[in-house]
């Protein structure tokens, strides 16, 4: 039986995305059986993706902007999958060789009775071609360039999540997919608030990111609206984690160590959040 389900909320295949979406797509079929690649969303070539890579195809709910519910997807994910784990992953990631085998690791060798929330970082690299993914060795020339790019995206920032199916299944409606949505920083809290382990993956599983043009909410109000929305569902700052929250890291080996040095000022900086979230929301 497999062990994980990758779900993943793709962008329009038109432009730079096409490519990077193909790409990416391609790279997650050599790491995930197809079956259990959900992609979710009514965007221009979804589907029609879906079908080519015979991944599965799913409907998302949306907010009144227009913009994806990640809580839809994960309550979807999780009634559907047949395998114990789920993973969000961004729709522009390439995927380490080591995916499966680390989440298998430490499934069933480390936190066999808590289970455990895992997330990875990811390095920037520029891509400027298609993926060919008939080259076995494809991925290990990336992950070489881009280890020697040495441009690992700061704690804040995100894109792989790995968590048992049923764990998020009743968390808020945030929308996804503009900076600072604040879901993945409230994944982190609630997995801590409820005792799961939070495992940096970062050096376990390696995730290259193919660059493209960025994304800025800006002065864009449905931005401003969604973001201040996602902040409320959060609870406020003092509920937004990021990487240096995390209990465990796992090594580029798969060894576990338990994080310590940074818990007492961390938990102090989260104590003045939220004292002050009670001060901001109370006005707005």
């Amino acid at each position: 039986m497999s062990i994980l389900t990758l779900c993943s909320i793709p962008k329009p295949f038109t432009g730079i995305y096409e490519r990077l979406q193909h790409n990416a797509l391609q790279n997650w079929v050599q790491r995930v059986a197809p079956e259990d690649i959900f992609l979710f969303g009514d965007e221009e070539g979804v589907a029609a993706a879906a079908k080519r890579y015979g991944c599965r195809h799913f409907p998302c709910q949306s907010n009144d902007f227009g913009t994806p519910i990640i809580s839809d997807v994960f309550r979807r994910a999780a009634a559907t999958a047949q395998t114990p784990f789920l993973a969000f992953v961004n729709a522009d990631i390439l995927l380490g060789e080591s995916l499966q085998s680390a989440i298998a690791d430490l499934a069933s060798s480390v936190f066999t009775s808590s289970g455990f929330f895992g997330v990875a970082r990811r390095w920037n690299l520029e891509m400027p071609a298609h993926l060919d993914v008939s080259d076995p060795d494809s991925f290990a020339v990336l992950e070489t360039q881009a280890l020697a790019a040495n441009d690992l995206y700061p704690p804040v920032g995100m894109d792989l999540f790995v968590f048992p199916k049923t764990l998020f299944v009743t968390m808020p409606p945030f929308s996804i997919g503009w900076p600072g949505a604040k879901y993945d920083n409230w994944m982190l809290w609630y997995a801590r608030s409820k005792g799961v382990p939070v495992v940096d993956m970062t050096l376990g599983v390696t995730l290259i990111h193919q660059n493209h043009p960025g994304l800025s909410a800006g002065e864009d109000k449905v931005r401003y609206v969604e973001h201040w929305r996602n902040l409320r569902f959060a609870g406020g700052y003092g509920h937004c984690y990021d990487m240096g929250d995390a209990t465990h890291v796992l090594a580029s080996d798969f060894a576990v160590t338990r994080q310590h040095s940074v818990r007492f000022f961390l938990q102090m900086r989260r104590l003045v959040q939220r004292v002050r979230d009670i001060c901001r929301f109370e006005w707005m």
